[in-house]
This record gives C-alpha cells, structure tokens and sequence, in this order.
C-alpha cells in the first residue's frame, strides 16, 4: 500500500506527524513550527530544554492527540 501525502507533508517527521494527526496538515505545521522554533540544541540529553519544547509542542498540539506519542516521532527525527 501506497500512502499519500499532502504536499506540505515533504520531510520525514512531517510525514510521521500527518500518519499521526489524522492527516491534517493545519496540525502537523502547528506542531512541526512549535517543534523547530523550541528545540534548542541538545534538547534530548537535557531535561530543561526538553520540558521548554513538550510544552511549546502541547500548545500546537489540537485536543485528542497523544503528546508522548508526537514527542517520540520528534526524537526520532533529526530534523528537529
């Protein structure tokens, strides 16, 4: 099976965010921006910068979406 994605969809972690946010592309880019504009360097071996993006990425985040679940595809993705 083939999947589609919209055209905004263009990198890895968008993509894993809009197979993760019911493909809506408003969502992804709310996050994906919240995500790029917090994450300061090292963000995932330091406690503080990483609670400073989970906050910044639950703010994006649209209610009914799993905040761990979005903060695991963001640590899986060097992009962000």
């Amino acid at each position: 099976k083939v999947a589609f994605y919209s055209n905004s969809a263009e990198s890895p972690c968008k993509k894993a965010l809009y197979d993760n946010l019911d493909k809506d592309i408003e969502a992804v880019n709310a996050v994906y921006r919240a995500a790029k504009a917090n994450a300061e360097v090292g963000w995932r071996e330091n406690n503080l910068r990483k609670k400073k993006l989970r906050r910044a990425v639950k703010n994006a985040l649209p209610q009914g979406f799993d905040l761990d679940t979005i903060m695991t595809i963001l640590n899986q993705h060097e992009e962000i």
